[in-house]
């Protein structure tokens, strides 16, 4: 997922098993990745958010009755937070972000 104001890509990738959000500034000469996420769970099909400070993405976790049902999470950039806002027990994906009505 491209930011346009920051030049900023995040992606998935594996790490230890576990797919994790990273990035890379298309702006940085080095292209030095920056890893996002580092807890329990497969992270998958990021979409930044019109602000720039939030990724939306398909978080793939085990809940507290041991079943794995994606659900859609975000990323707060600023603090590394990952807040969960559906819980029900049907599977989501693909999220992404709609410009907002009002600017």
């Amino acid at each position: 997922a491209y930011n346009k104001k920051t030049g900023d890509i995040a992606y998935i990738r594996p790490i230890n098993k576990v797919f994790q959000l990273c990035s890379i500034s298309i702006n940085d000469p080095k292209l030095r990745e920056k890893r996002l996420t580092s807890c329990a769970g497969d992270k998958l099909d990021p979409s930044w958010s019109p602000r720039d400070r939030h990724i939306a993405f398909t978080y793939d976790f085990k809940n507290n009755k041991g079943k794995r049902i994606p659900q859609i999470a975000i990323l707060a950039i600023s603090s590394g937070r990952i807040r969960v806002i559906t819980s029900d027990n049907y599977p989501k994906s693909f999220p992404t972000w709609t410009n907002p009505p009002f600017g």
